[in-house]
C-alpha cells in the first residue's frame, strides 16, 4: 500500500513488548506418515497439513484437489428453496425486482453477480447501493421508502439485511416482499422476510463464514436449477455461473474470510479463471494494476484489484465499481478501470494527508494505551485505513473520528491481535449514537459533545485491558522444517496448498540450528532489507529478510540461530534454487521449549 511512513522520534515510545510470540506446533510423526501414505504427497507437504490439523484422508484429498466439483449443493443453505421460489415467481410475473447491496468489494461483487444472473433469467432488476459516508452500511428507512416508491414488488439484499428489522417492516407495510441473503451474525430478532439465506443460520452447510458474494452465487445457482430444472441448466447460463466464480473469488479474498472449505474451492477456481478472465471489468482491472501476464494469487487480488474497487465507495459512489463489473464492453471497462485507478491514487493521497495530520497531533510521548484522535473534515471513507496503519505500527488500538456536518461524527477503530476491540467499545457504547463491528475492527457514530468523554473512557478501558493481557502479535508456524526436506521438488510441491490467504497462510517453518556465513548485505533503496548465506544441516541457503535490518547485529554476532522462514523458489540467470524468506530470528536454544505450542521471541 502506498503511503506516508509513520515517523518515529526518540521521544515516541510505547510500553509493552511488540515482538512476536512464536507458535510452534509439535511434530506428530504418525500423522505425517499417514498423510504421506494416503495422499501420496511429499513429507514437507504432509508436515504442513499435519501442523494445520488436516489429517483425515478425505479432508486431505479434498484440500489438495481443490476442485469446484466438491462444492456443496445450494439446497444445504437454509431458506434457499423459498428464496429461489419467490424470485422465480417474480421473474415469471415480471414484477419489478430491486437488489440492495453494499459498498465494499464483497457487496459490489455480490450485487454484480446477482444483477447479471437475473438479467440472464429474463428480469430487469434495479439496484440500490447506499452511499458509504452519507447513509452508512445496510438498509436504512429512507432507502426502503425510495424503493417502495419506485414500484418494486420484491427486494433482494446481498451481503446485508439480516439485522434490518425496522426496514423490513417498512417493506411489509407497503406490500413489498423481501428476500435476505447475508453472511453476518443475526441479531436477537429476525427481520420479516419471505426467506433468509445465511450460512450462519444453516446447520447443514459445511462452511459458516463464506462471503456475501458466495451466498449470492449459491442463490444464482439455485435459481438456475429452479427455472431450468435441476441438472438441466442451459449452456449460456452455466457459462455465466462459471465465469461469475471470478467475482466470488474477488469478493471472498477482499472480505478476508478464511480460505478454507467452500471459500478455498471458490477462490482457487476463480483465481485460475482470472488469468484468462471472461469478465471485461476484471480484465481491465488486471491491466491497470499491471498484473497482466503475472500469476494471480490472493495477494495480487487483495492489494492490486480490491483497493481500486473499494476506492469507488470510499471516495465517490460504489455504483461506479458496479458498472465496471457488469459492463460487457471492453472499451467502457477500460475507461472505468482507469477512472477507479485514479480514484485509488486520490484515496492514497488523502490517506497520506490524514496520517501526517494525525502524527502532528500526537504528543512526543505517544499515548501508551490507545491512540484516539478527531478532526473536522477528515474523509470518513479513509480513516479506517489510517487507523489500521497506526494500530499496526504502534501495536495499540486506534480510534479516529471525522466530524463532517457540524456536531455529527463518524468513527473507525482498529486493534492489534490480542485486544478485543468490540468488547472495549461495548464498555463505552453509551457515548455513541450507534456502533458495530468485531474483535479487530469497528465503526461508530458519535456526537461532538460526547467525544471527550469517549476518549477518556476508551483510554481507561484500553489501559485496563492491556494491563490484564498485553497484546503481542503471534507468529504462527508449521513446526520445525528439517533442512534436508527443503529440496527443489518438495518446496515446489507446496504449491498444491494454494491459494494462500486468511486461514491458509503460506507455509512458515522453524529452522533450529543455523549458522550464518559471511556478512549481511543491505538491499533496497532504503537499505532496510537484508540478505545473507546460512548453513543448516550441511546445506547452504540464501536468506532474504524484508525490513529486517534491525537483526543485522544478531545475525553477525557469531551465535547459532533459530529462524522462522518461508521457503520459496527463486530463479536467477536460468538457475533455480530454494530461497528462505526470513519472518523472525532469535538465538538458538535461548528460550525454546519443544512441543509447548507457544513460545516467546
Amino acid at each position: 500500500m502506498a503511503g506516508l511512513p509513520l515517523r518515529e522520534s526518540p521521544g515516541r515510545k510505547l510500553t509493552g513488548d511488540s515482538s512476536p510470540v512464536w507458535v510452534v506446533p509439535g511434530t506428530d510423526e504418525g500423522s505425517i506418515r499417514g498423510i504421506q501414505d494416503s495422499a501420496g504427497v511429499s513429507r514437507l507437504v504432509a508436515r504442513v497439513l499435519a501442523a494445520r490439523k488436516l489429517t483425515l484422508p478425505g479432508d486431505v484429498a479434498k484440500f489438495t484437489r481443490c476442485s469446484i466439483s466438491d462444492l456443496s449443493a445450494p439446497s444445504l443453505l437454509s431458506g434457499m428453496e423459498e428464496a429461489a421460489g419467490r424470485i422465480a415467481g417474480a421473474i415469471e410475473k415480471r414484477e419489478k425486482i430491486t437488489i440492495f447491496g453494499d459498498y465494499d468489494v464483497d457487496g459490489i461483487t455480490a450485487t454484480a453477480l446477482m444483477r447479471g444472473a437475473l438479467k440472464r433469467l429474463g428480469a430487469s432488476p434495479g439496484v440500490y447501493i447506499p452511499h458509504r459516508t452519507i447513509e452508512g452500511y445496510g438498509p436504512n428507512p429512507d432507502a426502503m421508502r425510495e424503493i417502495v416508491q419506485s414500484g418494486a414488488g420484491l427486494v433482494i439484499t446481498v451481503d446485508c439485511g439480516v439485522k434490518a428489522v425496522a426496514e423490513a417492516d417498512i417493506l411489509r407495510e407497503a406490500g413489498v416482499d423481501l428476500v435476505i441473503t447475508d453472511h453476518h451474525h443475526a441479531g436477537d430478532e429476525l427481520p420479516h422476510a419471505c426467506a433468509i439465506v445465511n450460512p450462519r443460520m444453516s446447520p447443514d452447510f459445511p462452511t459458516k463464514d463464506i462471503a456475501g458474494v458466495a451466498v449470492a452465487f449459491y442463490l444464482a445457482w439455485a435459481l438456475g436449477d429452479r427455472i431450468f430444472g435441476k441438472g438441466n441448466i442451459g449452456p449460456r447460463y452455466r457459462e455465466y455461473l462459471t465465469n461469475s466464480i471470478e467475482l466470488v473469488a474477488l469478493g471472498t479474498i477482499a472480505d478476508v474470510v478464511p480460505l478454507l472449505g467452500e471459500n478455498r474451492l471458490l477462490a482457487g477456481y476463480g483465481l485460475k479463471k482470472m488469468a484468462r478472465s471472461g469478465i471485461p471489468g476484471i480484465r481491465a482491472l488486471i491491466e491497470v494494476a499491471r498484473l497482466r501476464d503475472k500469476e494471480l494469487g490472493a495477494m495480487n487480488v487483495a492489494f492490486g484489484l480490491a483497493p481500486r474497487i473499494n476506492a469507488a465507495g470510499r471516495i465517490g459512489h460504489a455504483l461506479q465499481a458496479l458498472d465496471l463489473l457488469n459492463t460487457e464492453d471492453d472499451t467502457e471497462a477500460s475507461e472505468v478501470a482507469q477512472f477507479l485507478d485514479a480514484t485509488n491514487r486520490k484515496r492514497q493521497r488523502i490517506e497520506d494527508k490524514i496520517l501526517g495530520e494525525l502524527l502532528e497531533k500526537l504528543p512526543e510521548e505517544t499515548p501508551p494505551h490507545a491512540i484516539v484522535s478527531a478532526h473536522d473534515g477528515w474523509h470518513a471513507g479513509v480513516i479506517g485505513i489510517v487507523a489500521s496503519r497506526v494500530c499496526e505500527k504502534f501495536n495499540r488500538p486506534a480510534a479516529l473520528v471525522s466530524f463532517q456536518n457540524g456536531d455529527a461524527g463518524r468513527g473507525s477503530a482498529r486493534s492489534p491481535q490480542g485486544f478485543d476491540l468490540y468488547a472495549a467499545l461495548s464498555e463505552v457504547a453509551g457515548h455513541f449514537e450507534s456502533f458495530g463491528g468485531h474483535e479487530y475492527a469497528a465503526g461508530f457514530a458519535i456526537r461532538r459533545e460526547n467525544y471527550g468523554a469517549f476518549r477518556r473512557d476508551f483510554e481507561e478501558v484500553s489501559a485496563r485491558m492491556i494491563a490484564e493481557n498485553p497484546p503481542r502479535p503471534l507468529l504462527h508456524t508449521d513446526g520445525v522444517f528439517p533442512p534436508e526436506e527443503l529440496t527443489l521438488e518438495n518446496v515446489s510441491d507446496l504449491s498444491m496448498l494454494e491459494p494462500y490467504g486468511e486461514g491458509n497462510p503460506e507455509p512458515v517453518g522453524v529452522m533450529t540450528d543455523v549458522a550464518p556465513v559471511g556478512n549481511v548485505r543491505l538491499m533496497g533503496s532504503t537499505q532496510k532489507h537484508i540478505s545473507f548465506m546460512a548453513k543448516a544441516g550441511g546445506r547452504m541457503f540464501r536468506v532474504v529478510g524484508f525490513g529486517k535490518v534491525d537483526k543485522v547485529s544478531l545475525i553477525e554476532s557469531g551465535s547459532r540461530l533459530e529462524m522462522a522462514v518461508r521457503p520459496d523458489l527463486n530463479t536467477f540467470r536460468g538457475e533455480t534454487n530454494v530461497e528462505l524468506y526470513l519472518q523472525a530470528v532469535r538465538p538458538a536454544g535461548g528460550r525454546r521449549k519443544r512441543n509447548t505450542g507457544t513460545e516467546g521471541d
